[in-house]
C-alpha cells in the first residue's frame, strides 16, 4: 500500500511538473505572437509612412515640372517678342 501511495504522489509530480512546463511554453508562445502582432503592426504603420511620403516626393516632384514647363512657356514667347523687336530695329 506504501509504494502504491509513493507511486502515485511520484506520478502526480510528475504530471503537475509537466502541466507547469506545458503552461510556461503556452505563455512563452503566446508572448511571442504578441510581439510578432507588434512587429507587424509597426511595419504596416511604416509602410504607410513611407507610402505618404513617396505621394509627398511624387507630388512635389510633379509640381517641380510644371513650374519649369510654365517658365520655358513663358521664356519661349518673350524671346520671340524680343527677336522681332530687335529686327524691326535693325
Amino acid at each position: 500500500m506504501n509504494v502504491e501511495a509513493d507511486y502515485i504522489k511520484r506520478s502526480n509530480e510528475r504530471i503537475s511538473a509537466l502541466q507547469q512546463d506545458v503552461a510556461e511554453r503556452e505563455r512563452a508562445t503566446q508572448n511571442k505572437a504578441k510581439e510578432l502582432l507588434a512587429r507587424e503592426q509597426q511595419l504596416a504603420e511604416q509602410q504607410l509612412l513611407l507610402e505618404k511620403r513617396e505621394q509627398i516626393f511624387e507630388t512635389q516632384r510633379h509640381r517641380q515640372r510644371l513650374a519649369k514647363r510654365n517658365k520655358a512657356s513663358l521664356i519661349a514667347p518673350l524671346l520671340l517678342i524680343t527677336c522681332v523687336a530687335a529686327g524691326y530695329f535693325a
